[in-house]
């Protein structure tokens, strides 16, 4: 009976894990960006005056890391790697055909939530031949915008999930 319950529960969270979407937010408005699997944890990217800091949380634990600040550190010197064969080489080739057509699959697996820009391009020429184009495009959840006023704004969620990602990648 025990080991039915904990079959159970092991099934019930294997389940979730695989329903709990996952986000990727790019907002320059509220200067958010971030990846997000909800109720697992998220990983932030926080631009300061002379830095990046990359804040990360799974579940209790949390960590800030510095890319800036890891590269400046002066690292061991690499050991020689052994030289691969040309014959071993030629046989680890995959076909690069079958790799794009799993890559465009992935890429159909992700959901457009919501998708603002506001654009300026810096050159009136340009702004006005745009206009009538992201007039076109423009739809309820995809707005584009172009402006004369020199600012250029972006808000783009996408969402998907694990099992989604899971059934492009091997189907």
């Amino acid at each position: 009976m025990i080991g039915v319950i904990i079959v159970l529960a092991i099934a019930v969270l294997l389940g979730w894990l695989l329903i709990t979407p996952l986000e990727i937010r790019l907002d320059s408005i509220n200067n958010q960006y971030l990846i997000r699997w909800r109720g697992i944890g998220n990983l932030k990217l926080i631009p300061t005056s002379d830095d990046l800091l990359l804040r990360l949380r799974v579940l209790f634990w949390h960590k800030e890391i510095s890319p800036v600040q890891m590269m400046l550190i002066p690292k061991e010197k690499e050991k020689d790697k052994p030289k691969v064969d040309a014959e071993k080489k030629g046989r680890s080739k995959v076909k690069i055909q079958r790799w794009i057509k799993k890559g465009l699959h992935l890429l159909q697996s992700f959901h457009v939530k919501a998708m603002k820009l506001d654009l300026d391009t810096g050159d009136f020429i340009h702004n006005s031949y745009l206009y009538p184009i992201f007039h076109v495009l423009n739809r309820r959840d995809k707005q584009l915008n172009i402006n004369f006023e020199g600012r250029t704004e972006i808000l783009l969620i996408i969402q998907n999930r694990p099992y989604r990602i899971i059934a492009a990648w091997f189907f």
